[in-house]
């Protein structure tokens, strides 16, 4: 081969790779911006049964008004993650002195100062279950580089192995496919919960709203369902981590006094309770 074809074909290879490298990069940024959690500090309940760990899930670079997205988990002496609570914050000074933990004989509540709510979940509610984190990032993440990797050795192959010439224009059309429909596929989508039975108990200003933001290659399942409570004007946004097929688990909703119960029942059994302060 002369030299000149030599260097074209390397100039070739650089352009596409670098924009190839770059999307790779891009992706994981993504991940671990929306799925790498960092570890704070956690409590654990007198009796030593159960366990509150406290994680940072995401902090928006630009500090926005809820740049930052913490997850609250409560373990119990198994290792299981029994209750999953997500939720966003003002609060840019974050620490144990932050959180207000009330371990009960039958219930646990926490409070994060300085926010105008509570939530409790009972032991018994949440016995049996257990939240483990979702593989399908760590997969589709893996799934890109590979394609990635491969895309860039097709491409050195095509230009100087002729011989697998076929066999490399495949790969490259795999991989290039694999590469566009990722984004499709790792995106979290967020729609309301059309099997939710809500009762508004008092007045009309209590309206509660229930929504699944879930990963879109798993979207027939629950991943977390945000819940929104428009309690007299005070609003209360939350999001708790839920299992099961979407067609499977209803929701119901009820208010008492200052508190609004939501209960998953079907192929995931919880009830959790939020507090307005």
């Amino acid at each position: 081969m002369r030299l000149s074809a030599i260097i074209l074909n390397i100039v070739a290879i650089i352009l596409v790779s670098i924009p190839v490298l770059f999307l790779m990069y891009g992706y994981k940024r993504d991940y671990d911006d929306r799925y790498e959690i960092n570890p704070l500090f956690e409590f654990t309940s007198p009796d030593m049964d159960y366990t509150l760990s406290v994680a940072n899930e995401y902090i928006h670079p630009c500090g926005s008004v809820y740049g930052r997205v913490d997850e609250m988990s409560i373990n119990d002496n198994s290792g299981n993650r029994i209750a999953v609570i997500y939720y966003a914050s003002k609060i840019t000074q974050f620490d144990e002195n932050t959180v207000d933990v009330q371990w009960n004989e039958d219930d646990v509540t926490v409070h994060v100062i300085g926010d105008d709510y509570s939530w409790r979940v009972n032991y018994s509610d949440a016995e049996g279950r257990d939240l483990k984190a979702s593989v399908l990032p760590r997969v589709f993440l893996i799934y890109v580089y590979i394609s990635g990797v491969a895309l860039i050795l097709a491409l050195v192959c095509l230009l100087f192995v002729n011989r697998f010439r076929a066999c490399c224009f495949t790969i490259l059309f795999l991989a290039l496919i694999s590469i566009s429909i990722y984004p499709f596929f790792s995106r979290r989508i967020v729609k309301s919960v059309e099997n939710a039975d809500v009762h508004a108990i008092y007045d009309i200003t209590e309206e509660v709203s229930i929504t699944n933001s879930n990963i879109r290659g798993a979207s027939g399942y629950y991943d977390r369902v945000g819940i929104h409570w428009n309690n007299r004007g005070n609003e209360i946004s939350v999001c708790t981590g839920v299992r099961g097929k979407i067609t499977d688990t209803s929701i119901k909703s009820e208010c008492e006094n200052d508190s609004l119960i939501i209960t998953f029942n079907g192929d995931d059994h919880f009830t959790i309770e939020l507090i307005r302060q």
